[in-house]
């Protein structure tokens, strides 16, 4: 009775509704109904053993009849009405040993007889084994045509217990055991799970599941001696093991549930208590009153033993695995009801014992011989188990690849909010009424898709992104096994909600990038990037595959593209420095290296300096800086200003350039108006932005809300800023930018660009910063053509707009705290 009430109590911890109240009633009446002394006289009586042997079959035939397979193809169960789903071949089980035990009593003279004979050689009584082996291997091929292999080898282990008990000829066990051997054997062969199944318990761990970092892609046996050896001795504590990693962790494999919270040495202890089930019945058969009793006792106590110790044995690596319920301590209705059945009738015979009860000498002595072979059995089992608790190096072969050691490093973090308190990532139960533990929470991302690129995912499988990968460590709580929330840190990012979701507003349906960041302290306000996808659910993958995760989004932030004529900026800013004089008058197009650059409007263009031609965003003008300076001398230059800053918190950014170093003299000019090799981040193309607002003294950027950004040294001198800030001034005012809606009012200064770089094909970019008089915000706004290769973008059409928004929104909120 303990082994249930742990059973009850177990099933508890794993389904949140208890089991119900027809699987804890009905068996407590079955027990009474089989420790019956009636009872026990009409299933022995020899006028009921063709109903009980019908009885039998039918019970093992009906779940390939009449029920429907399992996922590993079994047929183990049918829905009656009223009653619900059942397992019949469990009763089934003890009525073929109740049908045994009296046959085997009726004709054990015919056992004994030692006078068939073939040629002087002794040979089974066929009549006899006919009448013995045709019903119970009907049995046995019932259920292995349902693919229900642990009754199968149950059955032919307490067959032969019983013709050794009743001390039939050595020619009938060997028969039983060659017989049981055989359809073993041919079953391997002829089916493809058994043959899986023995692969499996050779080779737990294939190599082949641990070639990568995060694959856990284990056997069903893998998973299970991993789980035993994270519990250990003592166990995780109940509530939280990674159950449900494991496939069947509340049936098949419930006693490795059991091991992972409780530890082995409680497993051990339940498992003991099941041992003593067996030897009370070999116990209660040494004293039955007479051979139907003996062989009855035995043959159950063999039964629930055997049966206890197959599915332990296989959980521990001894045999393979095979699906037997544990008895008693499986807590659905059919095991506990079969279970209850066995036990009645041990009791009613230990009723119905003589006043000097004693088994004959010979049963006595193969009884005895039977307890001390199940004693061996036992201790070899559970020598398995204590083995594996104590590791067996399963968990040093897996390393950081063990599940429970990603799970914790997936869920073991503290929050990520916004720093106006919008939480971005936390760690949560799943459902509200579940506590925080390993096996119920999973991390959530509230934020949804507008922050992915951001913030990131993190996976089972350690296929972690974003900010979730670059801030692991100082994510980490204090408390690394329980998820109490002990000493789980929150970390408060830089960017301001209200702001971010304008920005991915503006970005919705199309491909591009938005940074918005305040340029006296380089905190980033907002942070967009599109497309992207939700990352909820993506930090739950305890059921899935555990190799899944979220793709990592392409960050349009971090990576380079054309800048267009957002470059001219810079190349300004070297043009004054190296002395390189504008252009003397407006021409329409620039000749240089066998090649032509021509102005956008295809009119003349420049001739009145540079703050003009950034204005007008005039090509012949910067065109020339390029060929003036050539391509080493204008990647020197710009180098440093454009990688300022090689990650942004963790998080790594593409390096930028203006062009190449042994680009041509073309390619240089080309490079000098953003086309040719100029490749560029928005992130780089903000930086420099800032830069220029903070009159040439650069500052990097950080995502977190307690940081400021370094200040770099000032390379350009004060006469080139001042000539930039007045081009992008003049840009709002009468250039390019001067017809975007909302920015007049901004008092902003900005640059425009369009990167035509195959054909209609083209990048739409602004950069912007404002007020101008006292600058505090830059907004760098890029618009993909994205997959579909739209033609037609411009900047100041499609760029302008999200810039002129997002300033405002800058503005509004950027000065809150």
């Amino acid at each position: 009775m303990a082994l249930a009430l742990a059973g009850l109590l177990f099933d508890f911890r794993l389904s949140p509704g208890g089991p119900s109240l027809v699987n804890t009633v009905i068996p407590l009446g079955v027990l009474w109904l089989f420790s019956r002394p009636g009872t026990l006289r009409l299933l022995l009586s020899r006028d009921f053993r063709l109903v009980v042997i019908l009885a039998a079959l039918a019970c093992m035939a009906l779940p390939r009849l009449l029920g429907s397979s399992a996922a590993d193809g079994a047929y183990v169960a049918v829905t009656l009405p009223l009653v619900g789903s059942v397992q019949p071949q469990e009763l089934g089980r003890v009525l073929l040993v109740v049908w045994l035990a009296g046959t085997l009593a009726d004709r054990r003279l015919e056992l004994l007889a030692d006078d068939q004979r073939w040629r002087n050689l002794p040979v089974p009584n066929v009549r006899l084994v006919g009448f013995l082996v045709l019903p119970l291997l009907l049995g046995v091929m019932l259920a292995v045509v349902a693919q229900d292999f642990g009754p199968a080898m149950i059955l032919v282990i307490t067959t032969c217990v019983l013709l050794a008990v009743a001390g039939a000829k050595r020619r009938y066990l060997v028969g039983a055991l060659l017989t049981g051997t055989a359809g073993f054997v041919v079953a391997s062969l002829a089916m493809d799970k058994i043959a899986q199944r023995v692969d499996q318990w050779r080779n737990p761990l294939p190599e082949s599941t641990l070639a990568s970092p995060g694959h856990v892609d284990l056997t069903h046996i893998g998973e299970v001696l991993v789980t035993v050896a994270q519990g250990g001795l003592t166990g995780q504590g109940l509530g939280y093991g990674l159950l449900a990693w494991i496939d069947e962790y509340h049936t098949d494999s419930l006693l490795a549930s059991l091991a992972t919270e409780a530890g082995m040495v409680t497993t051990v202890s339940l498992l003991s208590l099941l041992v003593l089930v067996g030897a009370v019945g070999i116990y209660v058969a040494r004293r039955a009153a007479d051979e139907k009793g003996t062989l009855l006792a035995a043959g159950l106590g063999v039964m629930l033993v055997t049966q206890g110790l197959v599915i332990s044995g296989a959980l521990f690596g001894v045999l393979p695995l095979t699906g037997v319920t544990v008895p008693f301590f499986s807590v659905s209705g059919s095991s506990l009801a079969s279970s209850a059945a066995a036990l009645g009738l041990i009791l009613a015979v230990a009723q119905s014992r003589d006043a000097v009860p004693q088994a004959p000498a010979g049963m006595a002595r193969r009884l005895n011989i039977t307890a001390a072979v199940g004693a061996v059995a036992a201790l070899i089992v559970i020598g398995a188990g204590l083995r594996v608790s104590l590791d067996d190096g399963l968990l040093e072969r897996l390393g950081p690849r063990d599940p429970y050691t990603l799970a914790v490093a997936m869920l073991n973090r503290g929050e990520i909010e916004t720093r106006d308190g919008v939480v971005l990532a936390r760690t949560e139960p799943r459902e509200e009424d579940q506590p925080l533990r390993i096996a119920t929470a999973v991390r959530s991302y509230p934020g949804g898709a507008g922050y992915t690129p951001l913030v990131g995912n993190v996976s089972l499988g350690g296929l972690d992104t974003g900010l979730e990968k670059a801030l692991a460590d100082e994510l980490r709580c204090a408390d690394e096994k329980r998820l109490t929330g002990n000493g789980c840190p929150t970390i408060t990012l830089s960017i301001d909600s209200r702001i971010q979701e304008v920005a991915n507003a503006s970005l919705e349906g199309r491909t591009g990038a938005v940074i918005a960041t305040d340029m006296r302290t380089g905190r980033v306000l907002a942070y967009a990037s599109s497309p992207s996808a939700d990352p909820s659910g993506f930090g739950d993958r305890i059921n899935g595959d555990p190799q899944e995760a979220l793709a990592e989004e392409i960050d349009q932030l971090r990576v380079v593209t054309f800048p267009g004529s957002v470059a001219k900026i810079l190349t300004a800013l070297v043009g004054v420095d190296e002395g390189v004089a504008p252009l003397g008058a407006a021409q329409s197009t620039f000749e240089v290296g066998g090649g032509s650059i021509s102005s956008t409007s295809g009119g003349p263009c420049g001739g009145q300096g540079y703050d003009d031609s950034l204005s007008t965003s005039c090509n012949p003008e910067f065109a020339r800086v390029g060929a003036e300076l050539g391509a080493p001398s204008l990647v020197e230059l710009t180098t440093g200003v454009l990688n300022f800053q090689d990650d942004l918190n963790g998080l790594p950014i593409m390096p930028s350039r203006i062009a190449e170093a042994e680009d041509s003299l073309f390619g240089a000019a080309s490079g000098a108006i953003g086309l040719g090799n100029a490749q560029m981040t928005p992130i780089a193309v903000n930086q420099f932005t800032a830069m220029v607002a903070r009159d040439g003294r650069p500052i990097g950027f950080t995502l977190l809300a307690d940081e400021e950004g370094s200040i770099g040294d000032e390379p350009f001198s004060e006469e080139a800023v001042e000539e930039v800030q007045r081009g992008m001034r003049l840009a709002v005012t009468e250039g390019t930018a001067s017809r975007i809606d909302g920015l007049q009012g901004l008092d902003a200064a900005a640059k425009t660009g369009t990167a035509d770089y195959e054909g209609d094909v083209a990048n739409a970019w602004m950069t912007a910063y404002a007020p101008y008089d006292d600058p505090r915000y830059v907004v760098t706004v890029v618009v993909k053509p994205g997959p579909d290769g739209a033609a037609g973008l411009v900047g100041s059409r499609d760029a302008g707009p999200i810039v002129a928004a997002v300033l405002q929104a800058c503005e509004t909120w950027g000065d809150d705290k």
